[in-house]
């Protein structure tokens, strides 16, 4: 058995036998505004970035945790106002985060611009780690994700694109997930810096793409 497969049976051994959560219907949304290009190239922390992902851990902060984050960043070949565009898409998440069968946005709170997206990881026992996550800016071109219903003890998201020029841009993503059932962090690590990586991987091939059309 894969160090995936048994990080998925660890939490469906966590989580107990949860039932399927149903999403709400998903109401209409409409298109975000797209925040002006920086015109003048600024410090931003992320100038290591290249074509390679880069992954790093370190300690949470902002409330505290035991755990870990784990993060990455990666250089990619788009502008940034089309790689901010495709970030936005919350519903197509299943299709960059490993494992996740479905993500669906199943709440707007425009009083607070955030986003609520469910996402549902199947576990070997057919139940399911799943999470609604809410989604708020957090400066320009970002978003911070936090946990507010699911069966783990902790999820959190937080995504930040800059400027790399007029053609391209530079993609940061960290996460923390905590599982109800306690893994040794020699287990857990390793899983989310892949994880990390893949996301990163999948979402700069997605904005590239977009930036070709």
């Amino acid at each position: 058995m894969s160090p995936r497969a048994l990080l998925t049976l660890a939490f469906a051994l966590g989580t107990g036998a949860c039932a399927q959560a149903k999403p709400a219907v998903v109401p209409h949304v409409t298109a975000a505004a797209v925040p002006a290009a920086p015109t003048s190239k600024a410090t931003t922390g992320l100038e290591g970035a290249t074509d390679q992902v880069k992954v790093y851990v370190h300690d949470t902060v902002d409330p505290e945790s035991s755990m870990p984050t784990v993060g990455g960043i990666v250089r990619v070949h788009a502008p940034l106002d089309v790689a901010y565009a495709v970030a936005l898409r919350f519903d197509e998440y299943k299709e960059l985060i490993p494992d996740v069968e479905q993500s669906t946005v199943v709440d707007k709170h425009t009083e607070i611009s955030a986003t609520d997206l469910y996402l549902r990881i199947p576990t070997f026992s057919h139940d399911y780690v799943w999470a609604v996550i809410r989604f708020r800016p957090a400066g320009p071109y970002a978003y911070r994700g936090d946990q507010v219903e699911g069966n783990l003890d902790d999820l959190r998201i937080h995504w930040r694109l800059v400027s790399d020029g007029a053609n391209g841009s530079i993609a940061q993503f960290e996460l923390l997930a905590d599982p109800h059932l306690p893994i040794p962090q020699a287990w857990l690590l390793p899983e989310l810096r892949d994880g990390v990586r893949i996301m990163l991987e999948r979402f700069r091939t997605k904005a590239e793409a977009a930036a070709r059309l």
